[in-house]
């Protein structure tokens, strides 16, 4: 990596207070359709899926460059690419494990769109040893240490990384220093919402945070379309705000609102503008 692109990446940095917003939460639209929807709605960045965005407009034509151009000149940041998912332990069946890109698309995405973050996570074999998962977090922080990049850990039921406790521990013992927490508020209530965890991170274990509310009917609680903009469900989101705050957690924040129906209704636009408003709303209630 050059040193003029390190140093045009660091500052492109986002802060706290930014918002970013998932591709995937719009339904993945076309690259100037999302660029529109996350300037329109007064986004700072956006998280993208290297598959279906980054590949996507390589295919319609837009080169590398001109995709940067295209987020420059709106004012935005293309912050991360999620999501980079490897195998930990033996019987490793090949890709793909979960809905992600090639593991060589992600690391390509990630450079050419020159983000800051490449969200990780660990899947493999059942209960592989925390050293295990540690070591196969080092190994993708050693990776994307060579391209200049940072690297989140995210936890999630459906992985071998389950709890904030388990991901604490992983990044500890791979201790790579461009490596850090993506805090979810959904895999965050699905562990029992351990707020009294996050408060005891230190601040540099933070490098990613994920908004979205959820849903007190069961049958409401799909993690990939029944999600709900901020304020909007049952969770202790106020809470959750003012933790960021008082600990000074210094990162943007992403909306991650998987919401297929009101997805279908609003559009792109419409969703994107929604989930903003909300997260807005809520933050300044919350403080």
């Amino acid at each position: 990596m050059s040193a003029t692109r390190r140093e045009k990446r660091a500052g492109n940095r986002l802060a706290g207070g930014d918002l970013v917003i998932t591709s995937s939460t719009l339904g993945n639209p076309d690259f100037s359709e999302l660029l529109e929807a996350a300037t329109g709605a007064g986004y700072q960045g956006l998280s993208l899926w290297p598959l279906h965005d980054y590949q996507r407009a390589r295919e319609a034509g837009h080169s590398a460059r001109e995709m940067r151009s295209m987020v420059a000149e709106r004012g935005l940041v293309a912050h991360d690419v999620d999501a980079l998912v490897r195998w930990v332990g033996a019987d490793d069946p090949g890709w793909p494990y979960l809905q992600e890109a090639p593991e060589a698309l992600v690391w390509e995405a990630a450079a050419e769109l020159e983000v800051e973050f490449v969200n990780c996570i660990l899947v493999g074999e059942p209960a592989p040893p925390v050293e295990a998962l540690a070591g196969g977090f080092r190994s993708v922080c050693e990776r994307a240490g060579e391209l200049g990049l940072r690297v989140t850990l995210e936890f999630m039921t459906i992985s071998r990384v389950r709890d904030l406790a388990t991901a604490r521990r992983v990044l500890e013992l791979a201790d790579c220093a461009n490596g850090s927490l993506m805090l979810d508020t959904w895999h965050l209530a699905n562990c029992d919402w351990p707020l009294a965890e996050v408060a005891d991170l230190p601040g540099p274990y933070v490098g990613g945070i994920q908004l979205s509310d959820r849903s007190g009917d069961p049958d409401r609680q799909h993690g990939m379309r029944d999600r709900l903009p901020p304020g909007e469900g049952v969770l202790e989101l106020g809470d959750f705000e003012r933790l960021l705050e008082a600990r000074q957690f210094d990162v943007p924040v992403t909306l991650e609102v998987f919401n297929s129906e009101l997805l279908e209704t609003l559009g792109p636009r419409g969703a994107a503008a929604c989930y903003a408003k909300a997260a807005r709303e809520n933050r300044s209630a919350s403080l």
